[in-house]
């Protein structure tokens, strides 16, 4: 773990996708997959993008979120958040 990063809504979205479309193919039920020497980082073929423009876009080590975490000290009956 480097760090946290908070990343775009719309890349989440395309990844959904992209992972949909790896599913379905037959070569990713393998359980030995080719390599073809592109490594993890394109694996996907998408770049998360930083919520933050100012923000590096996150790398391997990083944790990336969509959505900021609820306030858990301020009560909130509505998602059973005591506080």
């Amino acid at each position: 773990f480097d760090g946290a990063s908070r990343v775009m809504d719309s890349n989440s979205d395309r990844a959904r996708v992209n992972n949909n479309a790896i599913t379905s193919n037959s070569a990713s039920s393998s359980v030995h997959q080719q390599r073809d020497g592109l490594g993890h980082k394109h694996r996907y073929n998408f770049q998360l993008k930083p919520y933050n423009p100012e923000h590096k876009p996150p790398g391997q080590k990083d944790l990336v979120y969509v959505e900021p975490s609820p306030p858990f000290c301020e009560k909130n009956p509505k998602l059973g958040i005591l506080g």
